[in-house]
């Protein structure tokens, strides 16, 4: 009897245990199918060659951003190839890169456009390394809630689902290809600058020198806090008006700076006059802006630096 009873104190242990392990089981494939991977994109920043933006705010157009044999980045858009700004397109490979899903918001299809991340609403980017696809996403709707949370809905091209993410992305991504253009007119160390060739259609043409430490125009002594305060104005100038327009006539202005440790001079033209006047660098070859105040900036009457 004694034997019997344990036995049975057995087989009540064991079910007892095969019940709770049952029960775990299940709860635990139920809770794995609440959870989602949280890596949306699978890439390196400086594996990638190329990116393929379909913008929400234009759906017509395609904007390529393309790395260089430089490893600097161009954009390409309606037929036309200009530099591009290299942070910009960092920005977003790094945003790439670091995106993560918080939480799974929908399943279904037909949450597409509520969340903004059907074809015909969302924002399309795609990366490729070396003509391989690598990654490919719809940016959707951008949401605000308190305090201070922002979410944008993603959702992979190849998948149904849709994910809340961190961040404002429509800043990053639905951009117009002027957005990601240079706007580079002068990058360059004033060290190495050793003279800047002028020629204004008012002002004639001189030539600012630099002998030992000392700048000079002709025989003339420049005052020394007044080169300094423009060449400083100049090292890094940009312009954000870009210009749409081809013809542009013959140059009215020009600048070349020469220097040591220089590539090549850098070399910025002028062309008409007044509000209607057009700017070109060699640092940005095939941009124009219309950028009257920086040309006031540049193209200085030799009396400036005079005192």
């Amino acid at each position: 009897m004694i034997k019997k009873s344990k036995l049975r104190y057995l087989l009540l242990a064991f079910a007892v245990l095969l019940t709770i392990w049952v029960i775990a089981s299940l709860a635990q494939k139920k809770k794995g199918e609440r959870t989602f991977t949280k890596e949306l994109v699978s890439l390196r920043p400086d594996e990638v060659s190329e990116l393929i933006l379909f913008p929400s705010a234009n759906k017509s157009t395609q904007i390529r951003l393309i790395r260089t044999v430089e490893n600097a980045w161009d954009v390409e858009s309606e037929g036309k190839r200009f530099p591009a700004e290299t942070s910009s397109v960092q920005s977003m490979l790094t945003t790439l890169q670091n995106l993560e899903a918080t939480n799974l918001v929908s399943r279904s299809e037909e949450k597409w456009n509520e969340f903004e991340v059907s074809d015909s609403l969302a924002t399309r980017v795609q990366a490729f390394q070396s003509g391989k696809k690598i990654a490919d996403l719809y940016i959707g709707k951008f949401r605000f809630s308190q305090p201070r949370q922002m979410a944008t809905y993603v959702r992979p091209a190849d998948a149904k689902n849709t994910y809340a993410t961190e961040g404002f992305l429509g800043m990053t991504f639905n951009r117009s290809a002027n957005d990601f253009r240079s706007k580079t007119l002068i990058d360059a160390s004033t060290d190495n600058w050793t003279q800047l060739l002028y020629t204004h259609p008012d002002h004639g043409s001189y030539t600012l020198q630099k002998q030992g430490n000392q700048w000079k125009i002709g025989d003339m002594d420049a005052d020394s806090a007044t080169v300094a305060t423009y060449l400083n104005s100049l090292k890094n100038l940009r312009s954000y008006n870009l210009s749409d327009r081809e013809e542009k006539g013959s140059p009215e202005y020009r600048l070349k700076i020469e220097g040591n440790n220089m590539p090549e001079a850098i070399q910025i033209e002028a062309f008409g006059t007044g509000s209607d006047i057009l700017l070109q660098s060699s640092l940005n070859k095939g941009a124009l802006f219309r950028d009257s105040s920086v040309v006031a900036k540049i193209f200085v009457p030799k009396e400036h630096f005079i005192r």
